[in-house]
């Protein structure tokens, strides 16, 4: 009888969602084709592309066994496409690759060799650059300075005093037993989302940190714009305040009022640098009341005064790299 080779299971399943854009897929599949560790399957979350950019998922397909194609024939939301990922995988570890993006060559065998000696890590992030539509660098993202399994609480504490994350969410490697039943949260917000599903997995599971560049994050014209503060402050503020009462709901020991003066803070300091670096008045106006809109907060109402005044507008640039500097100290 003839020996019918075992199918290996593979260890990490890269998944790479996708709308159909063509542009920077052949770097994205040549990255991935260039990991130095190979135990690994592709899963291709196709969301609803056109018919010729299904044929050129297919022409990958047939180039690499390793591949699969999990298609989509109507558009679903961001986070119903990733769960695809996330229950179709069959890999002890997850990662998400963007059809924008590049792995470096050792990006699966630096996070498989640190997840291996972390056991109670849930996910970690490493160091990234920044490049342009043809792949030239335009900086070096290097905020993480070591090697480390922190634990979960400092990862929530550092989220709630800054604001934002040391890890940028494209770098990010999974464990597959980190997710909750069903994968991510699909009513989650597409903006700060990912802090909040962070966060509620860094609650049982330790967060780990890699200094390494291992990822490439393409910045181009075709991503979805960038809000302005007087609309991605008030969004984050709205999130974070839930997911305290969230905590508070679970009887959680975490130290939730502190988190909570943290969040009101930012919020006051955010949309006060983003009403002095305001170009247009009609910014400056819509920073000024959502200032206003936390409870208790009497500042607005008094920079809506000072902006009618006028001569003061010219000053607001000067102001605001002091205020930076403030807010980032905090």
């Amino acid at each position: 009888m003839e020996n019918v080779p075992t199918p290996i299971v593979p260890i990490v399943s890269v998944c790479v969602p996708t709308i159909g854009r063509l542009d920077f897929l052949s770097a994205v599949k040549a990255s991935i084709a260039a990991q130095t560790f190979d135990a690994y399957e592709v899963l291709v979350l196709d969301n609803g592309s056109p018919e010729e950019v299904r044929a050129d998922l297919d022409a990958w397909v047939a180039q690499d066994p390793r591949v699969r194609v999990l298609r989509c024939d109507e558009r679903i939301p961001m986070w119903d496409n990733f769960n695809r990922g996330v229950l179709g995988a069959r890999g002890k570890y997850v990662a998400f690759c963007h059809d924008d993006d590049e792995l470096y060559p050792t990006f699966l065998e630096t996070n498989v060799a640190f997840m291996e000696k972390n056991p109670k890590v849930g996910f970690v992030g490493s160091n990234h650059d920044d490049i342009d539509v043809d792949g030239k660098l335009i900086a070096r993202r290097e905020r993480i300075e070591r090697a480390e399994a922190m634990d979960g609480i400092t990862f929530i504490n550092d989220l709630m005093r800054s604001g934002r994350s040391v890890l940028a969410m494209q770098t990010i490697f999974f464990r597959r037993a980190v997710f909750p039943e069903g994968g991510f949260d699909p009513t989650m917000s597409r903006f700060f989302g990912d802090f909040i599903l962070l966060m509620r997995m860094a609650e049982t599971w330790q967060v780990g940190t890699l200094p390494d560049v291992l990822v490439k994050i393409r910045l181009h014209d075709g991503q979805a714009s960038q809000r302005p503060l007087s609309e991605a402050v008030p969004i984050r503020t709205r999130l974070f305040l839930a997911y305290l009462d969230e905590l508070r709901a679970k009887g959680s020991t975490l130290p939730i009022d502190q988190f909570e003066r943290q969040v009101r803070r930012l919020h006051v300091l955010h949309l006060g640098f983003g009403w002095l670096e305001a170009k247009e008045a009609r910014e400056a106006e819509v920073c000024a009341r959502e200032i206003g809109s936390l409870k208790g907060v009497k500042l607005g109402p008094a920079l809506d005064l000072v902006e009618r005044l006028g001569p003061f507008r010219k000053a607001r640039a000067k102001l605001a790299e002091v205020v930076r500097k403030v807010a980032l100290r905090a």
